[in-house]
């Protein structure tokens, strides 16, 4: 029995070890990573929209998102001049004005710009921190120490995780917080007190406060609920459970009024205007984009007041708005207007390493082995019921499909759940030992890429080099290399370019953030448009996004038939295009040759 404890003692002391190195180092890699890439293209956005919070009073700026996640992350920029006139700052039904204001961000802080941006990342990482801990306590809990770490381990090395931690926008904080919360309710099924109760209902409030998708929640829950009461059969009364939810969803209420200053709550919904047909209604020979609408201003609900704050249900009808557009989405090959029910599937299977996908079908096999009692159904119940229910209901707004991101939040449940492998380590060693295996190679791919995890594809899918032939948008580029292209002109200063064509929005100037002079990087524009004046090829040395190369309308899509002489992290490519090839695509095309021209006037784009 002594040598049994001392075993399971030193084993823990291991484990607390390790936990320790895969925390610092998880911290360590999102702060370079923060450090180093450029503002991705939401982040223009975020910042100004959360200082307009803190200053205005007001939440109408991205209101697409909830606020909570870009208020924590402009706090540190709260007393700093950025540049920004707030007072420019009107109340708006259909615009997105934030973008205007994150240029004139920037406009107004060139290359300082990043000292703001990376503060405001950093303040985001106690999110990643909260997630981490979450992870810990849940499957540690329910697999030991040993199944704890990894799946701390698994989501810690995840390139999804890498990449959106270290960013200020919402989806990593979102992650995090859904964590919470489902385990703040998890604690009050296990022991139904009022104060569990009381907390599960202040952290589902937050959970709301960062992404509009875990409005599931408040189905999710009374449905696990009834679940765990017909597996378990607790001889807690019904009208104690009933009372119990309601205060979770009352505490709820009141803590996303508090988070948005409780602006506009209890405005009648016939007094909305909306925009989306789901909300609007249909409105026969009208542009829904300059026309609002209420389906519910002639009928008996126009009266009821509404107990949330207004820009919860007008950023629900933006988002959903969008999605009704039905932009134009990318899978494999294949632009259409419309996307695909598999579209977040496929997208991991590319997306995450092969280790950590084997590793997820080794847990499978693991439950099968393991068998299911009364007890170990409820706890799956509770684990598995809302990543479930999020990622299928994001998968149904088929809308448009660009951002993997979406489903986030339901990997860190996922991770939770691999820690079965861990589960009875006496009795299974092999399975442990082909646990360990599995998550160290998919460790040391997500390793291998960094810090280039935003643009990472697994094996099965060809690598990073090849991730364009299965995704595009954030899942790939999102403007986030424009700091490492700033550093290869230095590094190149007798390799000018005559181009250059990022993937930052259009509004932007993203020639502001780059500290050197035009000679090195001599245009930084976002559009489409090719150098020549006829739309053809032309030669010289060019820098192009993988976004712009390969979106629908390109106009440098001639560019994809020549190889890039050099590649900037995963996402820019550089081409060095001669007379000769020029001339031969224009052949192609039935576009006139182009003459020889002097060195002078092609650095210019000149023919």
């Amino acid at each position: 029995m002594a040598a049994a404890a001392t075993t399971r003692d030193d084993l823990n002391r291991f484990v607390r070890f390790a936990l320790a190195v895969v925390v610092v180092a998880h911290v360590g890699l999102l702060t370079y990573g923060a450090w180093i890439h450029g503002p991705g293209w939401d982040e223009v956005g975020h910042i100004p929209a959360g200082l307009s919070h803190w200053h205005t009073g007001r939440f109408d700026l991205y209101r697409v998102n909830p606020p909570l996640i870009r208020m924590v992350a402009t706090v540190p920029l709260v007393f700093r001049d950025v540049g920004v006139r707030w007072i420019w700052n009107p109340p708006y039904e259909f615009d997105r004005p934030e973008w205007d204001l994150g240029a004139e961000m920037i406009e107004a802080n060139g290359p300082g710009y990043m000292k703001l941006l990376r503060a405001a990342r950093l303040a985001c990482l106690p999110f990643a921190l909260l997630a981490v801990w979450i992870i810990w306590r849940w499957s540690s809990e329910l697999f030991g120490p040993l199944g704890g770490l990894l799946s701390v381990t698994v989501w810690a090395f995840s390139p999804l995780v890498l990449t959106n931690a270290q960013l200020m926008t919402p989806d990593a904080g979102a992650a995090a917080m859904g964590l919470a919360a489902c385990y703040a309710f998890r604690r009050w099924l296990l022991g139904r007190t009022f104060g569990r109760a009381f907390l599960a209902g202040v952290v589902l409030g937050l959970v709301e406060l960062t992404k509009f998708t875990w409005v599931i929640l408040v189905a999710v829950w009374p449905l696990q609920w009834l679940l765990h009461r017909w597996i378990v059969r607790p001889s807690v009364p019904w009208r104690t459970d009933i009372g119990h939810l309601a205060v979770i969803m009352l505490v709820a209420l009141y803590v996303i009024n508090t988070g948005y200053g409780f602006e506009g709550a209890l405005k009648p919904l016939g007094d909305y205007r909306f925009y989306s047909d789901a909300l609007a209604g249909e409105r026969d020979g009208e542009d829904r984009f300059e026309a609002s609408g209420n389906r519910f201003a002639q009928t008996p609900l126009a009266a009821i007041p509404v107990p949330l704050p207004v820009n919860v249900l007008l950023g629900i009808d933006r988002q959903k708005l969008d999605f009704e557009f039905e932009f134009p989405s990318y899978l494999r090959g294949e632009w259409r207007r419309k996307g695909w029910w598999y579209y977040y599937l496929y997208g991991l299977l590319v997306k995450e390493p092969v280790g950590f996908l084997l590793l997820g079908l080794l847990a499978a096999g693991c439950v099968l082995t393991l068998g299911i009692t009364r007890d170990g159904l409820a706890e799956a119940v509770a684990l598995l019921t809302a990543p479930l229910a999020l990622f299928v209901f994001v998968s149904s707004q088929t809308g448009f499909n660009h951002h993997l991101r979406y489903v986030l939040p339901s990997l860190g449940f996922v991770a939770v759940a691999l820690g079965v492998c861990c589960a009875r380590p006496s009795l299974h060693p092999r399975r442990v030992v082909a646990g360990w295996i599995l998550a160290g190679a998919g460790v040391l791919a997500s390793l291998a890429e960094f810090p280039h995890t935003h643009s990472f594809f697994n094996v099965l899918a060809g690598g990073p080099l090849n991730g364009h032939r299965h995704l595009l948008n954030s899942n790939i580029d999102w403007g986030q290399d424009i700091l490492l292209l700033e550093k290869w002109a230095r590094e190149n200063p007798d390799r000018p370019l005559d181009g250059v064509v990022h993937t930052l929005p259009d509004v932007l100037n993203s020639r502001a953030l780059v500290d050197l002079p035009e000679a090195a990087i001599p245009q930084l524009p976002t559009g489409n448009g090719p150098p020549p004046d006829d739309g053809g090829p032309a030669p010289g040395r060019y820098a192009i996004g993988v976004i712009p190369l390969y979106r629908e309308d390109s106009g440098y899509a001639w560019l994809r038939e020549l190889e890039p002489v050099e590649m900037v992290a995963r996402t820019i490519r550089i081409y060095e295009v001669t007379l000769e090839e020029a001339n031969r695509i224009r052949e192609q095309a039935g576009l006139p040759p182009l003459e020889e021209m002097s060195e002078e006037p092609r650095r210019h784009g000149t023919t």
